[in-house]
């Protein structure tokens, strides 16, 4: 997943020059391309309210992931990510993951359990 690091990092820069949001669906999708993933989804917190976006999932599958209870489920993983990029297995193991009610309610009826996260420092949040 080494590479990957390197990939998410440059697309990151990509993303960060286009600031057409009606634009990420499509950048997203080429990074699940590059990577070799099945899907992909990305949650994004600001100030300004933030948004989703998902790419190669059904709309029941992403909905289903973006509700108030996934979100819920998922905080203790979101906690543990580092600012910067990280691959999930570097901040919780593959055992502990698997055990968790996030992998197991929410990732494994996608048939998701390896991921590379990507968090920035925002001064005016303390956290996820």
């Amino acid at each position: 997943m080494s590479d990957a690091r390197g990939v998410l990092a440059a697309a990151v820069r990509c993303f960060a020059a286009a600031a057409a949001p009606d634009l990420w669906p499509q950048a997203l999708d080429a990074i699940v391309e590059l990577l070799g993933g099945e899907h992909g989804f990305l949650h994004v917190v600001s100030a300004g309210g933030g948004f989703n976006v998902h790419a190669r999932l059904n709309g029941s599958d992403a909905a289903r992931l973006y509700a108030p209870e996934a979100m819920r489920l998922g905080a203790p993983l979101y906690g543990l990510i580092p600012h910067g990029v990280a691959v999930r297995s570097e901040v919780l193991s593959d055992r502990e993951f698997a055990r968790s009610p996030a992998y197991n309610e929410l990732f494994r009826p996608l048939g998701g359990f390896h991921s590379v996260h990507l968090r920035r420092p925002n001064p005016s949040r303390p956290s996820w």
